[in-house]
């Protein structure tokens, strides 16, 4: 399997998080994907891919999360484990509950989480997400640590922006996909601005609003 984690300027767990992916024998490789960093952070991003043993460097130039998964996804050679680079705890325990659930059949597998800081992007969305598709059983929808295969994800619309871990979900979910999520426990990440919030609430928004048009529903 395969490992994605887009970034941009986070890069102080980076050495924690690949140290932990370099010790799981189920990963394979870790495509680290600089966004956009500031010069300072690019490398220092760069400096932990080098010391870790699975660790890749690649660049994104355009900022958008959506577009570093776009860059990753081009140089997937297996099913994919999704991170995100800001993770102060992640255990290899997290890493094999995801796993685990995945070789059991399903096609993609999302952790539903509690956050240290509060926080819950999913929030702004999930009532919406339950009303438009009522048989996806998911509690956190823009959590951006899951597992997908690879024949599914290199078929899907990518969207340039935040929205790209909620979009994947359910376009999967569309398609029929086999999608199970599991609890990992509390995930310490660094809290967000009030703006940046914002900014994720109105990409989360309009992204539903396009699958909507796309699929014909009401928002």
């Amino acid at each position: 399997m395969d490992a994605v984690i887009p970034t941009r300027n986070d890069y102080e767990h980076l050495p924690t998080i690949l140290y932990v992916l370099d010790s799981v024998p189920d990963i394979d490789r870790v495509i680290v994907v600089d966004n956009a960093s500031e010069s300072m952070c690019a490398q220092r991003i760069r400096n932990a891919c080098n010391a870790s043993e699975k660790g890749e460097y690649h660049v994104q130039p355009l900022p958008g999360k959506g577009r570093a998964v776009q860059e990753a996804v081009r140089s997937i050679t297996d099913d994919v484990l999704f991170l995100d680079a800001d993770i102060e705890n992640l255990s290899e325990r997290h890493v094999q509950i995801l796993h685990d659930a995945f070789v059991q059949g399903y096609d993609v597998v999302k952790a539903h989480i509690s956050r240290a800081n509060g926080q819950s992007s999913s929030a702004f969305v999930l009532e919406q997400v339950q009303r438009l598709f009522p048989s996806l059983a998911i509690h956190r929808p823009t959590c951006g640590l899951y597992c997908v295969r690879k024949e599914l994800l290199t078929t899907l619309r990518i969207p340039h922006s935040w929205s790209v871990d909620l979009s994947i979900l359910v376009q999967a979910h569309l398609r029929g996909a086999r999608i199970r999520e599991v609890f990992l426990g509390e995930i310490v990440d660094k809290p967000r601005s009030q703006e940046s919030l914002e900014i994720s609430r109105s990409e989360l928004e309009n992204e539903l609003e396009v699958i909507a048009h796309e699929q014909y529903v009401r928002v």
